[in-house]
C-alpha cells in the first residue's frame, strides 16, 4: 500500500512538469518580430579567399622568469623577440636557433613573482648571490646539458626561495 502511494506521487508529480498546452487559437500566441537588418548589416564576416591563418605564440618566458632560468634559458627579451622576428639566437646547449619564418604575433609572458631574481642568486658577483641559500644556483647556466638528469637535478633549486 506504501508502495502504491509513492507511485501515484511519483506520477502525480511527473505529470505536472509536462509542457502546457498549446492555445487553440493562432492570435492567442504573443508574437515578438526578429530585429530587422539594413542592407549594411551582416551577421559573418566578409568572404576572405585567402582564409589567413596566424601564427605565433603568447606565453613565453625568458631569463627573467625563475622556472625557465632554472631549466636552462638564457634569451633576454629582447632576445625573444629577435627570435619571433625570424633572427637566429642561441640555444642554451650551445648552438644557433631560428624560425623557419617569422611569427604574426609574439608576448612574453615572464612570472612576476622572483623577477630576474634567479639570474641575480646565479651571478657570483651580484650582492644577492652572498645569501647562503642562493648557492645550489650559483654559476647555474654557465654551462647548460639538454638531459634527463639536468632536469631532475634542476627541478627543485627555486624552492628555498618561496621559503
Amino acid at each position: 500500500m506504501k508502495n502504491r502511494k509513492i507511485l501515484f506521487v511519483l506520477v502525480f508529480a511527473l505529470s505536472a512538469c509536462g509542457e502546457a498546452e498549446s492555445p487553440t487559437n493562432a492570435r492567442d500566441v504573443p508574437t515578438q518580430r526578429a530585429p530587422q537588418l539594413s542592407d549594411e548589416t551582416t551577421l559573418k564576416p566578409a568572404f576572405n579567399p585567402n582564409k589567413n591563418a596566424y601564427f605565433g605564440d603568447l606565453h613565453v618566458h625568458t631569463e627573467n622568469s625563475f622556472d625557465a632560468y632554472t631549466f636552462g634559458t638564457i634569451a633576454t627579451p629582447h632576445d625573444a623577440y629577435k627570435y619571433a622576428q625570424g633572427e637566429a639566437i642561441l640555444h642554451p646547449t650551445g648552438y644557433q636557433i631560428q624560425l623557419s619564418r617569422p611569427l604574426d604575433f609574439y608576448a612574453v609572458t615572464d612570472h612576476a613573482m622572483f623577477l630576474g631574481l634567479l639570474k641575480e642568486a646565479a651571478d657570483t658577483t651580484s650582492e644577492f648571490s652572498r645569501y647562503d641559500f642562493t648557492k645550489p644556483v650559483h654559476g647555474l647556466n654557465d654551462s647548460v646539458t639538454n638531459n634527463m638528469f639536468s632536469v631532475f637535478s634542476r627541478s627543485g633549486l627555486f624552492r628555498p626561495f618561496a621559503r
